[in-house]
């Protein structure tokens, strides 16, 4: 790992920070809410990261589509990667691998970081603890960052934006994967937890939210696309995942509002006479530094 890309740091898991947990849900926990949205319950990932990889990381089929999408944004680069909201360092240990990349992955949960460290150790990987509105690095010192379902977690998307911009050289991208409100229909669970939409609604920022929160610090739209990831191989594998209940959105919902939605899902596994794959679809929102 080079030096100097970031201060006083020079193993692959750092947990001097004191940051422990993944707190805000996007534009409503900072002031910045949009209008007609409601305040929203903060994710406890100390709790979640001992089952967080139960639910996530689907069919390696699912990786390459996000290989394909991300190839002509990664391919030249040469900077390292900075992974914003990196959980057990899933996406990190892919990004490493694919595009012969380092990565400095950081991550305000300290549980989230530790199974990063047991499970997910990386020659080019360094895991840090820090939070998008305060980044432990040094200016300039990254080509792109990756932010993987992580927006509608940051507290103050202006102030990471900001931080963003320091961090990135000229011409840096951020290169976004999430969920947005209003381009919702690609997630297959919301087919059974239709009763719940309007929170995941509320707790999804907007595209333009997210554009006019990272324009005033030099940010400019460059990408739009959907990218049709295969999820799971079946129905009942993907029950299985849903039951877990590690999405911040399903852990958030009542115990109620699951079990109902977990008998639709399970009612679906019973009708499924031959296993076939689950599709999901995800946003990828690429900004570019035009200042």
């Amino acid at each position: 790992m080079s030096d100097g890309i970031y201060p006083g740091h020079k193993h692959s898991f750092d947990d001097s920070s004191g940051v422990d947990t993944m707190v805000g849900t996007g534009p409503e926990s900072s002031g910045q809410r949009e209008p007609g949205r409601s305040p929203l319950t903060p994710t406890d990932y100390e709790t979640i990261a001992s089952r967080y990889d139960l639910a996530r990381g689907g069919a390696p089929e699912s990786l390459d589509a996000w290989r394909i999408a991300l190839s002509s944004f990664l391919k030249h680069a040469s900077l390292p990667l900075l992974d914003v909201g990196c959980g057990t360092g899933y996406w990190a240990v892919a990004l490493a691998d694919w595009f012969a990349l380092e990565v400095v992955a950081v991550e305000p949960s300290r549980a989230m970081r530790q199974k990063a460290c047991e499970q997910r150790r990386h020659p080019a990987i360094s895991y840090l603890g820090g939070r998008a509105e305060n980044l432990p690095m040094r200016d300039g010192s990254c080509e792109s960052a990756w932010l993987s379902t992580v927006v509608h977690h940051v507290s103050d998307l202006g102030k990471s934006a900001a931080e963003l911009r320091r961090v990135l050289v000229p011409g840096g991208r951020v290169l976004i994967r999430n969920a947005f409100s209003g381009r919702t229909d690609g997630i297959p669970w919301l087919r059974y937890f239709d009763h719940v939409r309007h929170l995941a609604e509320a707790r999804w920022p907007t595209v333009d939210h997210v554009l006019q929160a990272f324009e005033p610090a030099g940010f400019g739209l460059e990408h739009l696309e959907p990218v049709e990831e295969t999820t799971d191989l079946s129905i009942a594998s993907y029950a299985r995942r849903v039951g877990v209940r590690a999405d911040s959105t399903l852990a958030a919902i009542s115990d109620e509002d699951f079990e109902s939605g977990m008998r639709k899902l399970e009612e679906a596994v019973g009708a499924e006479p031959d296993p076939k794959p689950v599709i999901s679809t995800l946003d990828l929102l690429v900004l570019k530094a035009t200042l």
